[in-house]
């Protein structure tokens, strides 16, 4: 009989809300929520346009996407989500294309649970 374990990959989740304080603080509440905003909307886009730049492997590509999401997520607070994507630019610049596809994946699962921290903040516990 076969034992089938499921491994369930454990990234903690760090969100630096004394820079989301300090961002509503120095925008003013109405402008810091349209700047999360339109920062999470382009988080989304170039997560997207990364992982189909990953699976047309436009290494190139890959790398200017994770910098920018990198800088975006670093402006909003997201500690996790922008060492994610700053250890996709360090693969590829090593050009292994084993340690790229790790690192794509690892910042697929840490962007979605980063940017659902954001939307609830319920998503920290445990994280």
């Amino acid at each position: 009989m076969t034992e089938v374990i499921r491994l369930q990959p454990a990234d903690r989740i760090d969100v630096d809300l004394d820079r989301l304080g300090s961002l509503m603080e120095e925008l003013g509440r109405d402008a810091g929520a349209e700047t999360m905003e339109r920062t999470i909307r382009d988080l989304r886009a170039d997560l997207y346009a990364l992982h189909q730049a990953h699976e047309e492997r436009e290494l190139d590509l890959v790398e200017t996407l994770s910098l920018a999401i990198s800088n975006a997520a670093c402006r909003i607070g997201l500690a996790s989500l922008a060492s994610a994507a700053c250890a996709v630019v360090s693969a590829c610049r090593s050009e292994d294309g084993v340690a790229i596809g790790a690192t794509v994946a690892r910042l697929g699962r840490i962007s979605q649970r980063s940017l659902n921290a954001l939307e609830d903040p319920e998503h920290l516990e445990g994280a």
